[in-house]
């Protein structure tokens, strides 16, 4: 067959399309990449916008329970919120 001044032989029936094989060259280039992706994510990221961890979760439960002591004979504010007694400043908080 000739197109336009070249010749282009049709694929012949016994002939295959040339299969994608996997090769370590391949994987070692995927996990190069993917840990350039993740330490890149890691040094533009700033610690405000990290996402938060379980363990960082607990410690905030954990500060909250040590400094704030609930108070149990008042009712909560016209917005819900529970008072509390602050045990470092001697003030009550609504939180």
């Amino acid at each position: 067959m000739v197109l336009q001044g070249k010749t282009i032989k049709p694929l012949a029936q016994n002939e295959s399309k040339p299969e994608d094989k996997i090769s370590v060259a391949g994987i070692g280039n995927a996990a190069i990449g993917a840990s350039l992706v993740e330490i890149g994510k890691e040094v533009l990221t700033s610690p405000q916008n990290k996402a938060a961890t379980k363990g960082d979760i607990q410690d905030l439960k954990t500060f909250l329970r040590s400094r704030y002591l609930k108070v149990h004979n008042l009712r909560k504010d016209p917005h819900g919120k529970t008072p509390y007694y602050d045990v470092k400043t001697g003030n009550l908080v609504y939180l």
